[in-house]
This record gives C-alpha cells, structure tokens and sequence, in this order.
C-alpha cells in the first residue's frame, strides 16, 4: 500500500470499459459537480477519460481542476444527444483514485439480413 502526505495534491482518473474489459472509445460523457461547475469530454483511446485534479497548473483538455474534495454525478450521452445519469463519485482531498466505469451491456446498432 502507498501511503500519500497530507501535502499531496488529490487525482481521480476515469476509465471506461465494457464488462469484458473492452474499452468504450468516443463516448460522450458529462461531470458535474453540484456547485454549477460542469465538465464535458469525450473518451479516448483505451476508454481514458479525464484526469480530475486538486492544484492549480496548466489546465489541459484531459484535466479539470477542483479546489478539493467534490461529489461528481457522471452522465454518459445516448445515441440522440440526451443524456444519462450513470453514478456519482467522490474525489478525495489529498487522494489518488481510478474510477473504472463499466457498461454492462452496450447496444450497438446493425442491419439484419433478411430471412
């Protein structure tokens, strides 16, 4: 086990997969914080979304800044732009997490040949 100092800057790092370990690529997806704050994002590749962190730096398109320890809703986008609340989560003060977001099914659209 590691264990953090107290000085340690809090990062919460979101992956998305499915539940064979798939990872889900280019899904649309939405964090809010409660206080009006909002972060929309697209997955990357291998299901990376973005990293959430407790400092003041060089914000980038992968990263959203947090004063502290915040309780996140995510919210996934369906196929006509409406969106999804799938859970919330907590980000730590002074913590480094990974939140595996897992889809248990994913409905994929295709054309049956007829019979």
């Amino acid at each position: 086990m590691t264990t953090h100092s107290s000085a340690s800057k809090g990062t919460t790092t979101l992956i998305f997969s499915t539940s064979l370990g798939t990872p889900v690529e280019d899904l649309g997806y939405r964090l809010s914080d409660g206080q009006g704050n909002t972060w929309i994002g697209t997955t990357g590749k291998g299901g990376l979304g973005l990293t959430i962190v407790e400092a003041k730096g060089d914000p980038s398109s992968e990263s959203w800044e947090l004063p502290g320890e915040a309780s996140l809703q995510l919210e996934v986008q369906r196929d006509d732009g409406s969106w999804k609340v799938i859970g919330n989560f907590q980000h730590g003060a002074g913590l480094h997490r990974q939140v595996n977001v897992i889809a248990g099914a994913i409905a994929v659209p295709f054309r049956m040949a007829p019979v």
